[in-house]
């Protein structure tokens, strides 16, 4: 009875772990790069925004609210954690439904299977030991549990890495759309200069 106990653990604990790994795990001191970050600091202030990069003194990010990069020292930073809400390089929000459309489920397949291998192999391992202890009941229970488990705890680790390259695609396309208006916007001034320079010669 109390090996099954142990078996159901292993699962729920696999489980629960998966569940909270949507995204990368974030370190206050190293943010992982692009990432969408509430900073909250020593006097309680929380700011939101994405992250440039980070120096052992400090924090350069893009600014959610002014739209602006700035620098934080990390004195004045309590934490960091990741955002409910992901940004792009001018920190504008990305709906999650425009990273879903983005995103592949080739990392999370991969991991998953590799998970599934991984943890089956651990499952015949332990399973052995308890069918030698005359517990056939549990040695039959363990190997697909052990299983699932890995498919699950490694294939939300291939979800969370398939998310945030969903994340960086959407950016890098909303930074070339940004690129290409502002260099159609720089070629209709220069149409429109030389236009006024043509007139102003005329009329000299």
């Amino acid at each position: 009875m109390n090996t099954i106990r142990l078996i159901l653990f292993i699962f729920v604990a696999a489980f629960l772990s998966g569940a909270c790994s949507s995204r990368p795990a974030l370190s206050t001191k190293n943010p992982y790069p692009e990432a969408s970050v509430k900073i909250i600091l020593t006097d309680k202030t929380e700011k939101f925004g994405i992250v440039i990069k980070a120096t052992d003194t400090e924090l350069d990010y893009v600014d959610a609210q002014s739209q602006k990069r700035q620098t934080i020292p990390y004195s004045s930073i309590k934490k960091l954690e990741n955002s409910p809400v992901m940004f792009d390089y001018a920190a504008k929000p990305i709906p999650l439904s425009e990273i879903k459309n983005a995103r592949s489920s080739q990392k999370t397949f991969l991991y998953g299977a590799a998970g599934l291998v991984l943890g089956g192999a651990v499952g015949i391992g332990a399973g052995i030991a308890l069918f030698a202890n005359d517990q056939q009941v549990a040695a039959n229970a363990v190997i697909p549990v052990f299983a699932l488990a890995g498919a699950w705890f490694f294939g939300s680790k291939g979800y969370a890495a398939d998310f945030e390259a969903g994340a960086h695609k959407v950016r890098q396309q909303r930074a070339a759309i940004e690129k290409k208006t502002q260099d159609e916007t720089m070629q209709q001034l220069e149409t429109e200069k030389k236009k006024l320079e043509e007139i102003k010669k005329k009329q000299d």
